[in-house]
C-alpha cells in the first residue's frame, strides 16, 4: 500500500516488517536554533531515519542583504528544484520508494518535507501522524545510530504531484 498523506505508527511498523522500500526523514527543527534538529536527531530518532535540516536541505538560500533588500526571498524560500532532486537522490529516494517524514513539533517541518517532495513529483510520501511521540507510544524504539543512505541518481524530472501557483498568477 502507498501512503500519500498521513501514516500511523502502526502502519509504518507494518511497512517496515514487510520490507517495503522506505526512507524515513527526521525533520526535527527549531526556528530559534538552527542546530536543535541535528541535536535532537543525535539524541534519538526512528531507526534508519536520515535528518534533513530546514535551513540547509528544505530551503533555498536567502538574500545575504536581509529583509530590506529588493532581492529578499523570505526566511525559508523554495530550494532549487535540481538541487533538491539531487539531495533526494542522495537520500535514496526514487519513484518506487515510500517516504515517511516526521518531527516532534506537531508536524510543521515534516509537512514541509512532504510538500517539497510532492512539488518534486513524488507521490509516495506521507507524514507520520503524531510524529516521534506516536512512534514511541506504539512501542517503537528510538536509535542513536546513523544509517548511511543508499544513494540514487537525482530524482527524475516529473510534473509536480500537486497544483501550484506563482506570484504573477496570484496577482492576476
Amino acid at each position: 500500500m502507498t501512503y500519500r498523506t498521513l501514516v500511523t505508527a502502526e502502519q509504518l511498523m507494518a511497512l517496515r516488517a514487510r520490507g517495503t522500500p522506505l526512507v524515513l526523514l527526521d525533520c526535527n527543527s527549531e526556528l530559534t536554533d538552527p542546530t536543535a534538529g541535528a541535536r535532537t536527531f543525535r539524541s534519538g530518532h526512528l531507526p534508519g531515519a536520515h535528518h534533513v535540516n530546514l535551513d540547509l536541505d528544505l530551503s533555498g538560500p536567502t538574500s545575504p542583504a536581509g529583509p530590506r533588500s529588493p532581492d529578499f526571498t523570505g526566511r525559508h524560500p523554495l530550494p532549487d528544484r535540481a538541487g533538491f532532486a539531487a539531495l533526494v537522490g542522495r537520500l535514496g529516494i526514487g519513484p518506487d520508494v515510500q517516504v515517511v517524514a516526521y518531527d516532534g513539533q506537531g508536524g510543521p517541518y515534516a509537512s514541509r518535507a512532504w510538500w517539497l517532495l510532492r512539488w518534486l513529483g513524488h507521490e509516495a510520501v506521507a507524514v507520520l501522524d503524531g510524529g516521534t511521540a506516536a512512534w514511541q507510544a506504539a512501542g517503537g524504539a528510538l536509535s542513536t545510530e546513523e544509517t548511511p543512505p543508499t544513494p540514487r541518481p537525482p530524482y527524475p524530472h516529473a510534473a509536480p504531484a500537486m497544483a501550484t501557483i506563482d506570484a504573477a498568477a496570484l496577482l492576476a
